[in-house]
């Protein structure tokens, strides 16, 4: 399958970020509110499969992406594990899970409020009894910096890359173009990525939460340091 370039680079832009720690951080929030044997974990947004990587350590895992780019990498990594292409809104999947997760502010993709209760429904239709589901959300609309430059180089031998974007604004709408330039023998590629994502309040996606009948916990820190939701019936 043909990726596209800045997807066959991605890990390497995430190369220090600690998943394992994640894990193990997320691992804890699960076993406090379930803890049974041969547990099941749902990756929702599951990208490239880093986090499963970890996670398959603890639990019998699945992953759902809406990226069919990101999911050639995440089954190359995993070929022990099932990763299923949907969208997290609607996905369905014949499967009951313990634990749903949903990390890496992939959540903030969704620019509506209806969408994330509607999301939050779906993971909720894929929980077992007793289960409880995790979401990392993106930055609130008080934590958003508008008009801060992002940069990172990574060099290796005969490959150097680039990554720059300007975090922009648009009322509740955080937009931010990542540029990209890959460096190699046969020359130098430019590629752009348009990302929007909704700053949503806590008090926002809290009630996303409770419009599906579950209660919700959060925790502002989280696994990096932009929030943690756990949630269960």
């Amino acid at each position: 399958m043909y990726l596209s370039k800045p997807t066959q680079y991605y890990d390497k832009f995430y190369a220090s970020k600690n998943y394992q720690a994640e894990v193990i951080y997320l691992c804890k929030k699960i076993f406090d509110h379930c803890q049974r044997l041969d547990m099941t974990l749902l990756d929702v947004a599951c990208g490239t499969g880093e986090h499963a990587r970890f996670f398959k350590q603890r639990f019998t895992v699945e992953g759902v992406d809406i990226s069919p780019d990101l999911l050639s990498i995440a089954r190359r990594k995993n070929p022990d594990l099932r990763f299923y292409l949907g969208d997290m809104r609607d996905f369905e999947l014949n499967g009951r899970y313990d634990a749903v997760t949903c990390l890496f502010s992939s959540i903030g993709y969704l620019l509506t409020l209806d969408e994330v209760k509607q999301a939050v429904g779906n993971m909720k239709r894929h929980l077992s009894e007793g289960g409880v589901i995790l979401v990392e959300p993106w930055f609130t609309p008080q934590a958003w910096r508008e008009g801060t430059v992002h940069s990172m180089m990574i060099e290796e031998m005969d490959l150097r890359l680039a990554r720059m974007s300007t975090s922009l604004r648009d009322g509740r709408i955080s937009a931010f173009d990542l540029h990209y330039l890959i460096g190699t023998s046969r020359g130098v590629e430019h590629y752009v990525e348009n990302h929007q994502m909704a700053l949503y309040t806590v008090e926002e996606m809290k009630e996303a939460f409770a419009a599906n009948g579950l209660r919700v916990d959060y925790e502002p820190a989280g696994p990096t340091g932009r929030g943690l939701y756990t949630g269960w019936a």
